[in-house]
């Protein structure tokens, strides 16, 4: 038997038969495709060496008919993307990125490495110029299949998957949909190579997997595989890094037999065991535009992006730096620890005015998501409205105060 490397897509990794790790924010080039730590290249942790079983023969099902097919990649994309959910995971090993989708108006599918040990969980659908940004817990985690079911804060307006009632045919065309490497959302295709198959990872065995060609990688953990009717098929699980074309999915009949006992469940199962719990680095995702051509108003928006961008990428010193002396915490130690899980999106600078003595007021409204201790009243996601008042300081501007826009209220939650 050849020894291989498995890596999981998200945020742990497989070896032969490794599963897709979430993207960390190690620069070391990821093995699993399962959930993506952050944009950076996922961590791959040493995998076994799967097990080689011939496979099971495919039992054959008759191909659909013409009329069941969409007719292209493109249809199913355009029909099913709204349901596709990217999956921001706090951790105490510096969060991940991973893929989820919707079986329900709440319910969210994943795998359990994508949310494992998460202190919060950012939920991002819908489209990516003006995305949804909802928070949620894990209500079902199941290690040995690597299965997990998210219940979010609220319903969600996109898509719900229905999963396939028989296991695909060896050579039928599948697509499968995530976020691989933390890129915008993102379709690749494939066909069925195999049925059945059982890999092994750090003393684990995982059986009854489906094998595919289609490209899959760190980030695409928890997505969907889906058949040319836009049924799940499976769930991206593993990728196999001594080669190519090989990577493997947990089949719609798991994912129905967990989804079931789980779907009543509303409190967390998961926790992360540390004091500041990390969100992953999304630096990549701040294009923040000025809201006119006034030099002013573009000055100010940069130091927002520099600002969110700080944030979002754990570098609380140049956060900090960009506050007045007498806005900032007593120390920026403090202040990292506040802020740790958090996560912020959808950053829009309305207006910038120009003040008294040469400042300036500036109305920006985000979302972020954080741990509940890290939250304003235990808020796991909380939209922002607030007018800060920013100083000169050379170059660049600091901000001394943030309050409630136009004297109403500074947040609510999501």
């Amino acid at each position: 038997m050849v020894a291989a490397l498995v890596v999981l897509l998200g945020s742990a990794a497989f070896a032969a038969s490794q599963l897709l790790k979430p993207d960390a924010t190690s620069t070391t080039p990821v093995d699993s495709a399962r959930a993506t730590p952050s944009v950076t290249p996922t961590r791959v942790s040493p995998s076994p060496t799967p097990t080689s079983p011939s496979p099971t023969p495919a039992s054959a099902s008759p191909s659909p008919s013409a009329s069941e097919v969409p007719g292209d990649f493109a249809q199913i994309f355009s029909k099913v993307r709204s349901g596709v959910v990217r999956i921001d995971s706090s951790t105490c090993d510096g969060g991940g990125i991973g893929t989820g989708f919707l079986i329900d108006d709440a319910l969210i599918v994943t795998a359990a490495h994508v949310v494992e040990g998460a202190a919060s969980l950012g939920l991002t659908f819908g489209d990516e110029s003006d995305p949804t940004v909802a928070s949620g817990v894990v209500v079902g985690i199941d290690r040995e299949t690597d299965m997990a079911l998210i219940r979010a804060d609220r319903d969600l307006d996109g898509h719900v998957f229905g999963l396939a009632d028989s296991q695909p045919d060896v050579g039928q065309s599948v697509v499968a949909i995530g976020f691989p490497q933390g890129e915008p959302m993102t379709l690749t295709s494939g066909i069925v190579s195999g049925l059945n198959r059982t890999i092994s990872f750090e003393g684990r065995t995982f059986q009854g997997l489906i094998q595919t060609d289609a490209a899959i990688n760190p980030g695409n953990s928890g997505g969907p595989m889906l058949d040319l009717k836009g049924a799940v098929q499976g769930v991206a699980d593993a990728v196999r890094t001594d080669a190519q074309g090989i990577a493997y999915a947990i089949p719609a009949a798991t994912v129905r037999r967990l989804t079931e006992q789980w779907r009543g469940n509303t409190k967390s199962v998961v926790d992360a065991d540390c004091e500041a719990p990390t969100a992953p680095d999304r630096t990549s995702d701040f294009d923040i535009v000025p809201p006119s051509d006034d030099p002013l108003a573009v000055e100010v928006t940069q130091l927002f992006r520099d600002y969110f961008t700080a944030i979002n990428g754990a570098d609380y010193d140049q956060a900090w730096a960009l506050m007045s002396p007498r806005l900032r915490p007593s120390d920026v130690t403090t202040f990292a620890d506040s802020l740790s899980s958090t996560i912020d999106f959808g950053v829009v600078v309305h207006s910038v005015k120009p003040g008294k003595d040469g400042s300036a007021t500036a109305h920006v409204y985000f979302v972020s998501t954080q741990a509940s201790e890290q939250g304003p009243e235990g808020q796991t996601c909380t939209v922002w409205d607030l007018d800060y008042t920013l100083v000169p300081t050379g170059d660049p501007w600091q901000i001394r105060r943030a309050k409630a826009h136009g004297g109403g209220s500074a947040y609510h939650s999501c």
